[in-house]
């Protein structure tokens, strides 16, 4: 199955790939954990230019624990094959290029715990057999995903999400929307969401935005939560603020301070100088 992998994800193209076909050990290879039996239990190639599609190959792995191939190039569907990884704590697809919708069969998988599939080009309703992962602890589905629908409320149990940037409504098993869910709410006045956009603004020209790696809609008039790696909750205020591996040079400015409602600042593998402020949002990313 690994033999698969590298060759249907350009393995010689990888940015590592070291003891890969080779006759050494599995467990020996770049990324790869194995048990006392020699079967694998971890699968770890975040940020190695692994490009092409997930060969479904990938089901049989049956003793694989975590999976985690984050900050990739992987187009095409995620493999429902997956769903059979009954072992899988760990799931880690985010920054991708994958779309389509999220299987239902991963559902299957009651021993998951973390499930990152965020900033990729998935569409769709979440598949409501997600609530049967009863032991989730983490689900991040947002970022350039285009999911529609509802949330399933019972996906509540998550003690890590990002149910508020999806901007989607809860709704029961059935899809019904509950009638208690309570007021949804309203928008933040313009001149607050102005002066976010302004503080934005700033970062973009103090961090050498013209020439950032990505930078899609930057500046321009759309809502900010269209701007590349910015989401917005329900009121249009800057909750995240994603721009790792893009080419940002210069200094955070300090009124980035301003952005008072920020859960998730992630800046890493830039080349920012300067210090950083005791007073200045948390840095957290994707723990890919």
């Amino acid at each position: 199955m690994l033999v698969t992998l590298h060759r249907r994800t350009r393995g010689p193209q990888w940015t590592t790939d070291t003891s890969w076909l080779s006759d050494a050990p599995i467990g020996t290879w770049h990324g790869v954990t194995t048990d006392g039996d020699g079967r694998v239990t971890e699968l770890i190639l975040v940020r190695n230019h692994v490009s092409g599609r997930l060969p479904p190959e990938l089901g049989r792995l049956t003793s694989l624990r975590v999976l985690s191939l984050g900050g990739n190039q992987l187009r095409g569907m995620i493999p429902p094959e997956l769903g059979s990884l009954s072992n899988l704590q760990r799931l880690v697809l985010a920054e991708n290029e994958l779309e389509g919708p999220i299987p239902p069969e991963l559902g299957r998988v009651v021993n998951l715990k973390s499930l990152w599939l965020n900033d990729n080009h998935l569409r769709g309703a979440i598949p409501s057999e997600l609530a049967n992962l009863t032991g989730l602890d983490e689900l991040i589905l947002g970022g350039t995903n285009h999911l529609s629908g509802c949330i399933p409320e019972v996906l509540g149990i998550a003690k890590h999400s990002d149910f508020a940037a999806l901007r989607l409504p809860y709704c029961d098993l059935n899809g019904r929307v509950p009638t208690t869910a309570g007021p949804q709410p309203t928008r933040a006045p313009e001149t607050i969401r102005n002066a976010e956009r302004e503080v934005l603004i700033e970062l973009y020209h103090a961090t050498d935005g013209p020439n950032w790696e990505t930078s899609s809609n930057w500046l321009s008039d759309v809502a900010v939560g269209e701007w590349h790696g910015v989401v917005t909750d329900l009121s249009g205020r800057v909750v995240e603020l994603r721009l790792p591996d893009n080419q940002l040079a210069g200094v955070i400015p300090s009124n980035l301070g301003k952005l008072t409602h920020l859960e998730l600042l992630a800046l890493s593998r830039n080349r920012l100088i300067g210090q950083s402020r005791p007073n200045s949002p948390a840095s957290a990313g994707c723990p890919c």
